[in-house]
């Protein structure tokens, strides 16, 4: 039967995959210059996969019984944790910062690499993320 339990590991992907694809999208704007749509993509990436980081969060927070756990396992899932919590600040800032210099139309020059910079370090504290969500899963079991 289905349970609130699965609604986590439902969502975790979407965040992982529309940041990362987002940001490799931004960088290939940057490549092909005269693709002007490529950062309006990589952009609305952006704000979907911040709003699913969000989503992830909360029902990660929400629907997993964390007091429950002890030794090796608590360590983990507390590093998890962490990151996720550095992940989605980071997400949620570069998304915020972008929609501000874009507003100002001040995407270009150093604040177009300035976001660009946020995004990239969104897409590393998500990566780090799901490898120690991984870990959870892989070495420890959580929610076998």
């Amino acid at each position: 039967m289905f349970s609130p339990d699965h609604f986590h590991p439902m969502l975790v992907h979407f965040p992982i995959a529309l940041l990362i694809v987002g940001f490799l999208i931004d960088v290939a704007a940057e490549i092909f210059k005269k693709e002007k749509y490529l950062h309006q993509m990589g952009f609305i990436l952006q704000i979907l996969g911040t709003l699913g980081a969000i989503a992830a969060f909360i029902t990660g927070d929400n629907f997993t019984n964390w007091e429950t756990f002890q030794g090796a396992t608590k360590a983990a899932f507390e590093l998890h944790q962490n990151a996720a919590i550095l992940a989605l600040w980071t997400a949620i800032a570069a998304t915020i910062v972008r929609i501000l210099i874009i507003m100002m139309q001040r995407f270009s020059g150093w604040t177009k690499w300035l976001t660009l910079l946020l995004y990239f370090a969104a897409v590393v504290a998500i990566g780090y993320t799901g490898l120690m969500g991984g870990n959870l899963v892989l070495n420890f079991l959580m929610g076998i």
